[in-house]
């Protein structure tokens, strides 16, 4: 421990360099050239991941970059015009760790920070191509445009994480193969507690050098695929996709007030592939798909190259109108428009995640501790131990689910379906924008979207505790530890005919040593209700014995990636226009827009992966909710306005000198004011389904009584003693949870309860708004001549100029110890900025 202040100052390096040039050349009046090119680099030192001591620090992000692009412009002729562009774009995001060497391993468990990088090298090259030909042609009334375009893309990420072997410190090896035994409290006649007697233990196991841990990744060699394990080789990928797209349109001058535009978009986006064949996928049966595939216990993974068949039937129509109708006193134009539009929605991330899921062509060894202590435990026995332990496994390809599922039951399988489509959106809008003043406009528009196929993956072999009668004999469980506990003193879930009202158990006798009621662990999760989170930890440790949880036995989870998500947005938008307008008290010009929308979906698709497990799959329908970008109400406005003194201002001083002292300057501002975001409030419970970071039982809500309205006034900004809140601190247990302890009565003024054991809580997702939100920004810009060839522009900025912090309103877990509490704010303090230009 630090106790002395001491302080290191590191170098971090932050570099960028640039460079770029453009030709442009018209060898003829009617041909133009363009070309171009840009070259970036950078180097950043990443203390987040290098965190000791070294100086400088030796991971590095770096970044280069080329860019080129040509064009030629041919004006065919005065109706006829022609346009090609070519483009590329080479980048390789990569991770370095600048030493000579890998050591020979790296060591874990330290009671100190790890003076070692334990962090390997990665990254990726991407490579993109694009070429554009797009023309248009002048027919009377129609002006006709057409295009093609293509796209190539390669992808080749590789990854060293894991291939160096990781031993790490345990006290579970203390007396054990020659390490000396764990310290006991009788050694100190002194007395020490049971915090110091852990820490004397912890240095016990780093002096003596008592292994517990053993783990170290191993890849096939993407050049000898059949080769075997390597167990130097980096697991890399060589991924593939291309686009295609063509289109046509026509905008039709009906009249000289009428215009209507219609057109014809095609797009084919191929299936992703590995240049190599380099991937592992399950192997259909004759006939079956591919969620039939993934849950056929008797499944097998073998190479395969694409990775879903071609989706070619992508047309997308689009039609929109502009009338300016005549007539009504003043300028009106009403507008529509209707489209449909193809998108790549992350078909190379999501579709790799997915394809990596299968084990095969990479694997990690970590050995159990009986293993490790039949090795000797011991660090001086490193090499032996991996050497031992730490083989190349043998490779198997093509194998079985059931032989994976031997070797480790966290395991997982996956595949895009095999018919994945390409994700489509359709969108449309009505608008009317009238003259209401001279200068000023007004327009009221209506948007709508919507989003179907969109690219989503999800686990097909959710945990079943319903139908064999798991989550009931739980609550049973639960029931006889609560009357237990009143009685005895200890939470025992057992049944005991001796306490009234405890129930005989039905399902547990039939798991492997009757569910283990006697574990701790086991023990916490019946008393929390957790059926789904405990059937989790009887797959996981093999102790199903005859019930069944899962369709498909030899896999944890079956995942696919398939096109279940969607979106819908709809939205009023309300915008006034004012346009500079002379006067003696100077020009002014303000715009402002209102928005009143709604987005509903069943998957946030932020994800890079697109990975969103359901929390029940018997119940989709709990995924539908608000976006969790979903803003309710947002109102903008900014202006800009010039004082009246100077040349040609309405209060011109006619002095040269006292022009350039009074005039030139400006107010500018920009205000936001709008709903809070949205959170969701949870119980984090896996009483359904087992949890997983962000999907499954993570995402499990609460029970409440309360209407959505009733609970929106709960949320506010109170200040107390005890600090900052954003939710009514009366709802709020002393212990800062927003529930009682299990198996206690409810504490006055409790709305949210954790659900009961099989079921999932009742409250929708993000139905919640934060407190409103608003920011001011104000610049001040003072432009002064100094000759007819020379200006200079002085100004000051002032970001978030009232200070006003918008708080950082995440989604709340009742069960923990800051619930409702503001912890952070999302934008920073007021800053303030000034700058000079001199234009020339």
């Amino acid at each position: 421990m630090n106790t002395t202040g001491l302080q290191i100052i590191r170098s971090t390096p932050f570099d960028r360099d640039t460079s770029a040039f453009r030709v442009d050349y018209n060898p003829t009046e009617r041909h133009h050239l363009e070309f171009i090119y840009r070259q970036a680099g950078e180097t950043i030192g990443r203390t987040d991941i290098d965190t000791t001591f070294n100086n400088p620090v030796i991971v590095n992000n770096v970044g280069p970059t080329n860019f080129g692009a040509a064009a030629w412009v041919w004006n065919v002729s005065p109706r006829l015009n022609n346009e090609i562009r070519f483009g590329a774009n080479f980048t390789a995001p990569f991770f370095n760790v600048n030493r000579s060497q890998n050591p020979a391993f790296f060591l874990g468990g330290l009671p100190f920070t790890n003076p070692d990088v334990t962090f390997l090298p990665q990254g990726r090259d991407t490579q993109i191509m694009t070429i554009i030909d797009n023309a248009s042609l002048q027919l009377g009334a129609h002006n006709l445009r057409f295009g093609v375009q293509f796209d190539w893309l390669k992808v080749r990420p590789v990854n060293d994480a894991g291939i160096v072997p990781t031993l790490t410190l345990s006290q579970q090896s203390l007396g054990v193969g020659g390490n000396p035994a764990a310290l006991t409290a009788a050694l100190f006649p002194g007395g020490i507690n049971v915090t110091q007697l852990q820490t004397a233990n912890t240095f016990l196991t780093l002096y003596s050098g008592a292994i517990g841990g053993l783990s170290r990744t191993f890849n096939v060699n993407a050049s000898r695929p059949t080769a075997g394990f390597d167990p130097t080789a980096t697991q890399a990928r060589d991924l593939r996709l291309n686009q295609l797209g063509a289109y046509i349109t026509d905008q039709w001058r009906l009249r000289p007030n009428l215009t209507v535009n219609v057109g014809l978009r095609y797009d084919y986006i191929t299936p992703l592939s590995e240049a190599n064949d380099f991937a592992l996928l399950p192997v259909p049966a004759a006939g079956a798909t591919t969620a039939q595939t993934l849950l056929n216990p008797g499944g097998i993974v073998n190479f395969a190259g694409r990775f879903w068949q071609p989706d070619r039937n992508n047309f997308a129509p689009n039609i929109s109108v502009a009338w300016d109708i005549k007539g009504l006193g003043q300028p009106t134009v009403l507008r529509g428009g209707y489209s449909l539009a193809y998108v790549n929605d992350e078909a190379i991330r999501a579709a790799d995640n997915s394809i990596l899921t299968n084990p095969g062509l990479s694997t990690t060894l970590a050995p159990t501790i009986g293993q490790i202590q039949a090795a000797g435990p011991r660090l001086s026995n490193a090499s032996g131990l991996i050497n031992t332990l730490l083989a190349p496994p043998p490779f198997n390809v093509p194998y079985s689910y059931a032989s994976q599922f031997a070797i480790t039951t966290n395991t997982a399988f996956g595949s895009p379906d095999r018919n994945l489509q390409t994700p489509f959106y359709q969108q449309w809008n009505v608008s009317i924008e009238r003259e209401i003043l001279r200068d000023t406009v007004l327009t009221v528009r209506y948007v709508g979207n919507r989003s179907t196929n969109l690219i989503r993956a999800v686990d097909l072999n959710q945990l079943d505790i319903i139908n064999n009668g798991f989550a009931a004999d739980v609550a049973r469980a639960r029931s006889n530890g609560f009357l237990a506990l009143a009685a005895t003193g200890v939470f025992n879930p057992a049944f005991n005919s001796s306490i009234p009202g405890s129930q005989p158990l039905t399902v547990f006798p039939n798991l492997a040593s009757g569910g283990l009621l006697t574990n701790q662990t086991i023990r916490n999760l019946i008393q929390t209700g957790e059926a789904g989170s405990l059937a989790g930890v009887y797959i996981t440790n093999r102790l199903t014995g005859s019930v069944v949880f899962q369709p498909n036995p030899n896999t944890l989870a079956a995942n696919i990636l398939n096109n279940s998500g969607f979106s819908n947005y709809h939205g009023l938008q309300v915008e006034f226009r004012r346009r500079f307008a002379r006067s003696i008290v100077g020009d002014f010009q303000v715009q402002a827009n209102y928005t009143y929308s709604k987005t509903l979906t069943n998957t946030a698709g932020t994800g890079q992966t697109r990975f969103e497990a359901l929390l029940d799959n018997q119940q989709p329908s709990l995924e539908n909710s608000r976006a969790p970008f979903d803003i309710p109400h947002i109102f903008k406005v900014n202006g800009i306005y010039e004082l009246p003194f100077g040349q040609g201002k309405t209060l011109d001083p006619g002095n040269g000198f006292l022009r350039r002292l009074v005039g030139g300057f400006q107010v500018g501002f920009f205000l936001e004011v709008g709903s809070g975001p949205p959170f969701g409030i949870y119980s984090r419970r896996g009483t359904i389904n087992r949890v997983t970071a962000g999907t499954r039982g993570d995402l499990n809500t609460v029970d409440t009584t309360l209407t959505r309205r009733e609970l929106q006034r709960l949320v506010g900004i109170y200040r107390t003693p005890q600090g900052l809140f954003f939710i009514d601190p009366r709802v709020i247990n002393f212990d800062g949870r927003a529930v009682q302890p299990d198996g206690q009565a409810p504490f006055n003024g409790q709305v949210f309860f954790n659900p009961a054991p099989g079921r999932a809580g009742s409250l929708q997702r993000f139905i919640l708004n934060g407190p409103r939100r608003y920011n001011l920004d104000i610049n001040i810009v003072k432009r002064t001549p100094v000759n007819e060839r020379v200006n200079t522009e002085l100004r000051f900025e002032f970001f978030n100029a009232f200070n006003s912090p918008i708080f950082n309103i995440g989604d709340q877990n009742v069960n923990a110890t800051n619930f409702g509490r503001v912890t952070s704010t999302f934008n920073g303090p007021r800053n303030i900025q000034v700058a000079f230009k001199i234009i020339f």
